[in-house]
């Protein structure tokens, strides 16, 4: 959701790399009986996911950013250098 926000989309095969979390007990998938789970609420686990999402917005629309001010200086660079002759 957080790469959707910044205008990006995903398929099989794009190379997107997503990361997967459980919220599942330790210990639960080997019990040989009857368990009892701990679970958050919906309302509760709402909050993680938003943070989630605006995370990853921000720091796509951070990385944006630097590469805009990379190339901007790679330019003035270029462009000064371009100007003076060095003896």
């Amino acid at each position: 959701m957080g790469l959707a926000r910044t205008g990006a989309t995903s398929g099989n095969g794009s190379g997107d790399i997503f990361l997967a979390f459980s919220t599942e007990n330790a210990g639960v998938a080997a019990a040989p009986r009857e368990i009892h789970v701990n679970m958050l609420s919906n309302a509760r686990i709402s909050a993680l996911f938003s943070a989630t999402v605006e995370a990853t917005e921000e720091a796509i629309i951070n990385a944006l950013i630097g590469l805009v001010i990379a190339l901007i200086a790679t330019a003035i660079v270029a462009f000064v250098g371009s100007r003076i002759r060095v003896s």
